[in-house]
């Protein structure tokens, strides 16, 4: 199973309860402080980071610096939980590629929970659920389309093409929702590169996009995708627009 590092300036009450959480879970999991003599070997025998932001966050910039150093020396992935503005402060330092997932406080540690879970699960792809990975740059967006997902299917994140390769190595899935319009390396290469390798060419592809004028949508579609969605499609439509894709490759 995944095993998760949970990371903060010090161990707060609030880190005492959100630990027991997770054992509470089942899940496996570690602590280090910014102080900790062992955070180096916490780093390397943890497969992703769960980074806790408080207001002494902005007073232990050395330890953030090494905590992005880990994430991009290692191709690690960490999950942020703060206020707004101390993940503007601490994306500052780490880069968008290597964060999966922002939750903001007071946590909601139930559903934080539920989606760690979520993630141990999809490791194994334990259950009956389709597994439908969604590629997007956007964090709020990605967690969005998470929340409406999670109830019917397995929801896997990966903010970047490169990203969705590099997960695609180790895992499969039954869908990709993939962005458009991504910085770097947009959806068009993105799709060229999976149909390049043998384990992802048959996997469907729908595209996100935010533009639904005639040209924009004609585009999109010369590349011969299964499907594509508009990114203003409420949680009712998309539910809808799932079920009867998996329902018509059922036949």
């Amino acid at each position: 199973m995944k095993k998760f590092l949970l990371l903060s300036a010090k161990k707060s009450f609030l880190i005492k309860g959100l630990l027991i959480k997770l054992e509470d879970a089942g899940l496996s999991s570690d602590y280090a402080s910014a102080g900790d003599p062992e955070v180096d070997s916490k780093m390397r025998d943890s497969e992703m980071f769960i980074f806790y932001m408080d207001d002494e966050m902005q007073n232990n910039t050395a330890f953030i610096n090494h905590i992005a150093d880990v994430l991009k020396k290692d191709g690690k992935m960490a999950i942020l939980i703060g206020k707004k503005e101390e993940k503007d402060f601490v994306m500052q330092y780490i880069q968008e590629e290597f964060v999966l997932s922002f939750y903001e406080r007071p946590l909601d540690m139930d559903v934080f929970v539920r989606d760690l879970l979520l993630e141990a699960a999809l490791e194994t792809n334990e259950g009956e659920k389709k597994v439908i990975l969604v590629v997007d740059d956007d964090t709020e967006y990605r967690q969005l389309i998470r929340g409406w997902l999670r109830a019917d299917y397995h929801v896997a994140l990966a903010n970047s093409g490169v990203q969705a390769i590099t997960w695609l190595a180790k895992n499969t899935c039954d869908l990709i929702l993939l962005d458009y319009a991504m910085p770097v390396t947009d959806g068009k290469k993105v799709l060229e590169m999976l149909k390049s390798e043998e384990n992802t060419r048959d996997i469907p592809v729908m595209f996100l996009t935010g533009k639904n004028d005639k040209e924009s949508i004609m585009e999109v579609l010369k590349l011969n995708p299964d499907d594509y969605l508009l990114k203003t499609i409420g949680r009712d439509a998309l539910l809808e627009k799932m079920a009867e894709f998996f329902e018509s490759r059922e036949w």
